[in-house]
């Protein structure tokens, strides 16, 4: 990957209890906010670009390894809930969806996120 930053969507579908804004202050707290911009959007314009949810949250990662580290502290969180949840991720029209959490999972998460759009393998990937 170059010195291009990525810009990054996650959401949750099903937001029960808060789901979004409980991940959206894990990342703040964890120390992948020092390489990544964090933030949140919420109401209609979350709706309109995330498929439905309303809070969207968003990073702007600065290269490959930032964006392996944001997608091991979602995993990380996802471990912590007492029923986990499905975190949707987006790059580029390229979705994935974070279900498991071990590190082979997360790279190979991470390395479709990364593949510019149209190189074969794009499109919704589940894990």
């Amino acid at each position: 990957m170059g010195a291009a930053s990525l810009d990054v969507r996650m959401w949750i579908n099903s937001d029960e209890n808060g789901s979004a804004a409980a991940l959206f202050t894990w990342l703040q707290d964890d120390e992948v906010s020092r390489e990544s911009k964090i933030g949140i959007v919420r109401g209609d314009a979350a709706h309109e670009m995330s498929a439905g949810s309303f809070e969207l949250i968003t990073a702007l990662v600065s290269n490959g390894i930032a964006l392996v580290n944001l997608l091991v502290a979602v995993a990380a969180w996802r471990n912590t809930r007492q029923t986990p949840t499905s975190v949707h991720i987006e790059h580029e029209g390229t979705v994935v969806v974070i279900e498991g959490g071990s590190p082979e999972q997360v790279a190979e998460l991470a390395a479709r996120l990364e593949k510019p759009p149209g190189a074969a393998g794009t499109g919704e990937a589940h894990e």
